[in-house]
């Protein structure tokens, strides 16, 4: 049975951090519903539909301080800044509780975007950056597996672009950047 979370549970284990989500559509949707656990009076999704391509940043009643970086292919400044800080005395305040990052249906349907090869290489080099870095990036990171998507439920050109099979692939690709194979318990 899981534990559901409720605002004051939150409050008490974040205790007036940061918590900062970068990426998808996946992921801001992930963002939303976290940040009304965090807090209720706190929005579930952009305010219009003009806005779900947008940066957000909200504090919660108890001053949990939630961000979140539209950016679908994790090549944006804000990713860079976090990935690479120019600081290297940066004060453990500024280290988010928790680091979310979510990538890879942008690249499966944007063929300018570099595709499959493209979003490895992305992974790659974040993955390297998030392992490499002199001081940790935040408490926790997560890195978000690539959402399945019900082709019935995407546009005709969205559909010929975004297939199961790379999907897979893909998860398959970061599961063992992530976990390789020889570290993995065998059971």
């Amino acid at each position: 049975m899981m534990h559901q979370y409720q605002p004051k549970d939150v409050a008490t284990c974040m205790n007036s951090q940061k918590v900062v989500f970068v990426g998808d559509s996946v992921t801001r949707q992930l963002f939303f519903q976290f940040a009304h656990v965090v807090d209720p009076t706190l929005p579930t999704s952009p305010p219009n539909d003009e806005q779900k391509h947008a940066d957000y940043l909200y504090t919660s009643t108890s001053n949990i301080q939630l961000q979140f970086y539209w950016d679908p292919y994790l090549n944006s400044t804000h990713i860079q800044d976090i990935l690479h800080p120019r600081s290297r005395q940066r004060l453990s305040s500024d280290t988010p509780a928790l680091l979310v990052l979510g990538s890879g249906l942008w690249y499966l349907h944007y063929s300018e975007s570099g595709g499959l090869p493209a979003w490895e290489a992305r992974i790659e080099s974040t993955l390297a950056a998030i392992s490499e870095a002199p001081r940790p990036l935040a408490d926790v990171v997560v890195m978000l597996p690539v959402e399945d998507v019900v082709p019935s439920k995407l546009s005709r050109e969205r559909a010929a672009s975004m297939h199961a099979s790379d999907i897979d692939a893909m998860n398959s690709d970061l599961m063992h950047r992530i976990q390789p194979p020889a570290s993995r318990d065998p059971f």
